[in-house]
């Protein structure tokens, strides 16, 4: 990469004079292999690379910004040898968890959380408010957990897709059956993501918000996969923690309130 990058480098400098130069390498988390043989091997040489093979990463002529899986951080002890910044989720929900204590507050809406999700929407869609009232945004908010790229291309996409044949109740309020609709249609859909030997693994982070493998083989790859697809969300103030998909609540939680059998 380095003598191909360095050609770009120098070219970007003639054309805008500039000396100081960075490069980002965005959405590399949509490289992944079609089987699961495939996926493994995807994964462990963005492992390779990243906690390593850092030669392959450096332009020496320009800063490199990489934009990488959530997951990476997790499967590597990468935070070592780079610098790592996580891109959480905005926080829609109160806090859950405090000193390994659950929170009075748990899973209550937050107000500045979804305030900035109608900020984002508003930058993007000045006009929002002619097909949704604050109320049924706000509904779309919490059911994407925050997660941007759920709220903006699965739930808000969604909504509006019909309400081109529902223009007789726009704004649509936050109990309109079209609201409800989509949000079932994307709670399938992520419940599909998952497979039921994965629930436990899913419960115990709903339970405790953290994320932590059973081992370093099957489960691991389980735990990358599940972020990869937004089946676990990142969230960070102060500490980085973890959530479950607000969608898959009502079934992973079924398996929280199970008691435990005798042996």
């Amino acid at each position: 990469m380095s003598t191909a990058g360095n050609r770009i480098i120098e070219f970007i400098r003639e054309c805008t004079h500039r000396e100081r130069v960075v490069v980002i390498v965005d959405s590399l988390e949509r490289l992944r292999g079609v089987s699961g043989a495939d996926q493994d091997a995807m994964f462990q040489h963005v492992i390779t690379t990243f906690a390593g093979d850092f030669d392959r990463l450096r332009i020496p002529s320009a800063s490199v910004v990489y934009s990488v899986p959530p997951y990476l951080a997790l499967m590597a002890d990468v935070r070592n040898f780079i610098t790592c910044f996580a891109l959480a989720s905005v926080r829609v929900y109160a806090k859950p968890i405090a000193n390994g204590n659950p929170t009075a507050n748990r899973r209550q809406p937050r107000p500045e959380g979804l305030e900035k999700m109608r900020s984002l929407i508003n930058r993007r869609y000045a006009e929002w408010d002619q097909v949704l009232q604050a109320s049924a945004l706000d509904t779309l908010a919490k059911a994407s957990g925050g997660d941007l790229r759920h709220f903006m291309q699965r739930l808000v996409s969604g909504v509006v897709g019909k309400a081109q044949f529902a223009l007789d109740r726009v704004p649509l309020t936050a109990d309109d059956p079209l609201i409800n609709q989509v949000i079932d249609e994307n709670r399938g859909e992520t419940e599909r993501l998952t497979v039921q030997s994965e629930w436990s693994l899913l419960a115990n982070i709903a339970r405790t918000h953290n994320a932590i493998a059973a081992d370093r083989g099957d489960s691991l790859r389980t735990l990358a996969r599940l972020f990869d697809t937004r089946v676990i969300l990142n969230y960070r103030n102060g500490a980085e923690w973890f959530d479950i998909h607000p969608l898959l609540w009502p079934l992973i939680d079924k398996l929280n309130e199970q008691p435990a059998t005798a042996a």
